[in-house]
């Protein structure tokens, strides 16, 4: 079965700044920018950067789970909004960002997040990219990206399998690192002899 985006999930906008984000050493919420998503298929709370969101409509804070992905630039990955456990400061997306709410009766926002980031999809944003300064996904345009939606328990097999594939990733990188380490270790012994 296939469905629209906007039939299955609110897509909202992130929060628009007058200028350069006001960074705020002792603020009480964090903010989420195109720069913190790069190379990230999920994104915690802990690293944003802290700001004073009084005024903020709520609309642009996110929620566990939110599926976001860039709406300008040069890359359209699609992450996941996991805050960080020992967090409970807000964070709001700035309108750099589009925040996917998907209705979790239908389907789980892993899923969601990994579509996204299949070239399916990815070559649907890549056609509807406008711009040519600056290129962009409209969300009217992401709205109407049809997804295949599986069985629920279909999406949770294929959620299992990529964090598997995930933490294999990370397993194999620190192994590299590993051994990169052990031979600068042996290189530089070779070269005191």
């Amino acid at each position: 079965m296939r469905q629209q985006l906007k039939d299955i999930a609110d897509i909202r906008t992130g929060h628009t700044f007058r200028g350069k984000v006001p960074e705020d050493p002792k603020g009480n919420s964090r903010v989420l920018q195109i720069k913190d998503m790069r190379g990230k298929m999920v994104i915690t709370s802990d690293t944003l950067t802290l700001i004073n969101a009084k005024a903020i409509n709520k609309t642009s804070h996110l929620e566990p789970d939110d599926v976001i992905i860039p709406a300008r630039g040069d890359h359209y990955n699609a992450a996941i909004f996991k805050p960080s456990d020992d967090s409970n400061t807000d964070v709001v997306a700035s309108n750099q960002v589009l925040i996917i709410r998907v209705n979790k009766s239908k389907i789980i926002p892993d899923y969601i997040c990994w579509y996204l980031n299949q070239n399916e999809a990815k070559n649907y944003i890549k056609n509807e990219i406008r711009g040519t300064n600056i290129p962009m996904i409209t969300k009217d345009s992401l709205s109407r990206l049809m997804i295949k939606i599986p069985p629920i328990e279909i999406q949770k097999k294929i959620v299992e399998l990529v964090n598997l594939w995930q933490k294999e990733k990370q397993l194999t990188q620190k192994l590299m690192n590993n051994r990169e380490d052990m031979l600068k270790g042996m290189f530089q012994q070779l070269l005191e002899q």
